[in-house]
């Protein structure tokens, strides 16, 4: 199998849930399965490849059908524990605690778990340490000694082990009355990925049966096989050079964030990477592809969560405009790739409003049409038309000013 993730797509093709939804619930599942086997030496600490994942649409985009997907993977592998439905935090953290008994006999011990939902808003009922106690949950690096929980009455319970992956859906309206202020800035959403998506990712009355049959059992020997990897994820020379040039001009990117995503994004990114790297290899080293890919799937993930809590399905598009047509102004030939726009621009507007923001701008003339290089990557450039007219108004503004 040469890549798990591309086969995940391919069997769901004809879905109507979002492609990302698909891709974010196959990547979800991968984390579930792998727990603390995996790690990457960060040398002050191990990053194991846990993540925390939110779908994000309105009521009817499709959020369940990758919810299902992901939990029936993760449940054919059976080598963790799995939560859903409604629970009190306490009841989480009594499950995480104990004892589980497989199918197989096997005993599980630690508190490796897939907690999973397709209403987020009903997985954890209201308690206003929910929230707080998920948060300290994900940093695995943070308790290999263990997590203590202390309760009047009840004792202490300890957490051996700890690795969590969230998967949960919501829509907006009901993501903000689950996620109040404090979870916003604290820490919660900074650890989520939220992936919002405005609309489904095709029309499909589905009365004819599907070309290629939705059938997730040839998916899961592979998911077993990379289940039984142990040990540290190791760098290559073109995966390491590429992640430090990326580091250290995001690094220097002054981006206003509350959340808190932005400050998390590297580990995210190698997060991500790893779990690519496994969809793809059995070796347990990160390649350039994976660095790169990582790269531009996680991109945007602040400003999804800047547009999660204040509301708003969609931010202006005005101010990114003009930012974009400033930015190609400035390179050669005015015109730059996808990729490195995204990359430059982060903060500034996500892949969702570069999509609107280049089909208005052709529209109106002031773009070429995109095109693509030898290597396939997507290049967009201003028509010569949109920046003589740009540059006579600037003169123009400039004459002016001067008199």
């Amino acid at each position: 199998m040469s890549n798990w993730l591309d086969q995940l797509l391919e069997v769901t093709d004809e879905a109507e849930s979002p492609k990302t939804f698909i891709y974010w619930a196959g990547l979800a599942a991968i984390a579930a399965v792998m727990k603390k086997n995996v790690y990457l030496d960060k040398h002050y600490y191990k990053l194991y490849p846990n993540l925390y994942v939110m779908l994000v649409a309105k009521s009817g985009g499709r959020k369940g059908f990758p919810i299902l997907v992901a939990k029936s993977l993760v449940q054919s592998v059976n080598n963790t524990k799995i939560i859903s439905g409604r629970n009190s935090i306490q009841a989480v953290v009594k499950d995480l605690s104990r004892a589980w008994t497989l199918e197989n006999g096997e005993m599980l011990k630690d508190a490796t778990a897939f907690i999973v939902s397709e209403e987020f808003t009903t997985l954890v009922i209201d308690d206003d340490s929910a929230l707080p106690i998920l948060t300290t949950l994900y940093d695995t690096h943070a308790h290999e000694k263990g997590w203590f929980n202390t309760l009047k009455g009840e004792g202490q319970e300890r957490l051996k082990d700890v690795c969590i992956t969230l998967l949960g859906a919501s829509n907006q309206t009901h993501f903000k009355d689950k996620v109040g202020a404090v979870d916003f800035t604290g820490g919660f959403v900074g650890r989520l990925l939220i992936v919002l998506e405005d609309k489904r990712g095709r029309i499909n009355p589905l009365v004819e049966a599907p070309e290629k049959l939705f059938d997730l059992n040839p998916l899961i020997p592979y998911l077993q096989e990379i289940s039984r990897l142990k040990g540290p994820f190791l760098w290559t020379k073109d995966a390491g050079n590429k992640y430090k040039e990326w580091y250290i001009k995001f690094s220097e990117n002054e981006v206003d964030d509350t959340t808190g995503t932005k400050d998390r994004l590297h580990d995210q990114i190698l997060k991500v990477a790893m779990l690519l790297a496994l969809s793809r290899r059995l070796d347990l080293k990160l390649m350039l592809e994976d660095i790169v890919d990582s790269i531009d799937s996680c991109l945007g993930f602040s400003s999804n969560a800047a547009r999660v809590s204040s509301g708003q399905g969609k931010s202006p598009l005005g101010t990114p405009t003009a930012k974009l047509i400033d930015y190609l102004l400035g390179r050669i030939e005015f015109r730059d790739s996808r990729r490195m726009i995204l990359q430059r621009m982060y903060g500034d507007f996500d892949a969702l409003d570069l999509d609107k923001i280049i089909h208005t701008m052709v529209e109106a003339g002031a773009l070429k049409e995109p095109s693509r290089n030898g290597k396939g990557d997507l290049f967009y450039q201003l028509t010569d038309k949109f920046v003589e007219v740009y540059k006579k108004k600037k003169e123009a503004k400039n004459a002016s000013h001067v008199t």
